[in-house]
């Protein structure tokens, strides 16, 4: 045998130890996992945590060095959560989908695991239900847009402790896959903040304070926005909803708000916060 041969054998034995190596750290993490859930199974925390995933999925990308590719290390990180997470609960996800809107399955599937299970529904207030009365645990809904004919989103303003918010945006992790479907992820738990957040609240304002003022004062008020709709309604209601994202994790008691309202008057009704997420990863930060 060569000297060439003798050192391939060599190389390829010493591969056999990493991958023996990995897959005992597998089996020891999955072991403290299920420890995890006997604690939890006290009421200390809930087995899906999407503030913890992506702190996780950050950190790992900011500590990554080689040649490795980075969307393959947040895909092997993304089944093992996926995994895990079902360990711990009886964890189930339900997708919004049509023959005409397939993306969302996609989405779906990439985060949250090959091995999680999934359910079609062809209307979002299945989705929606599904998640509020406990048969899934995350639902996957459209992103929102200007022209939604019947929008989902104003379903979740309310006091009903079982209505879901909104807890994750899809995808995490950016591709350049191409043109892509777009969506946000809700449950029945709270987002946590993650240091780099984004904000969802709905805010009824009067049909005299134009889509355009309400962003000005937003912007006085020291608020970022990056996304203001309104959902359709006859010009005789006396208020109108409008769906605003917000950069930061806010709640209800943010002196942002009271700002806002300062300044919008009567004119500025209800401001009720339905959920938030984590900022996703740009594309720059997965190049290799």
């Amino acid at each position: 045998m060569s000297a060439a041969s003798d050192s391939l054998e060599g190389l390829r034995r010493e591969i056999d130890g990493i991958d023996d190596q990995i897959h005992d750290l597998l089996m020891r993490r999955t072991a403290v996992v299920v420890n995890i859930a006997r604690v939890k199974e006290s009421g200390l925390g809930a087995a899906y945590q999407p503030a913890r995933e992506a702190d996780l999925v950050r950190r790992l990308l900011a500590r990554h060095r080689g040649p490795f590719p980075r969307r393959a290390l947040v895909r092997l990180w993304r089944e093992l959560l996926g995994a895990t997470t079902r360990l711990q609960s009886d964890f189930g996800v339900t997708v919004y989908r049509t023959e005409e809107a397939t993306g969302y399955w996609d989405l779906a599937r990439d985060h949250y695991g090959s091995e999680t299970p999934i359910i079609a529904h062809s209307s979002s207030a299945q989705v929606i239900a599904a998640v509020a009365e406990g048969t899934a645990t995350v639902g996957v809904l459209p992103m929102p847009q200007e022209d939604d004919a019947q929008a989902w989103w104003p379903t979740l303003v309310g006091p009903d402790p079982n209505m879901p918010r909104v807890i994750a945006r899809l995808p995490f992790v950016a591709h350049d896959r191409g043109a892509s479907a777009e969506a946000l992820a809700i449950a029945r738990t709270s987002a946590e903040p993650t240091g780099d957040d984004r904000s969802l609240f709905a805010i009824e304002a009067a049909p005299q304070m134009s889509r355009a003022r309400l962003h000005e004062a937003m912007t006085e008020a020291g608020l970022e926005i990056s996304l203001l709709l309104a959902q359709d309604g006859a010009e005789s209601d006396p208020m109108r909803m409008h769906l605003v994202d917000m950069g930061g994790c806010l709640d209800g008691d943010d002196p942002r708000l009271a700002e806002l309202r300062q300044k919008g008057g009567r004119a500025i009704g209800r401001m009720a916060r339905i959920g938030g997420y984590a900022a996703p990863i740009p594309l720059r930060s997965v190049a290799d």
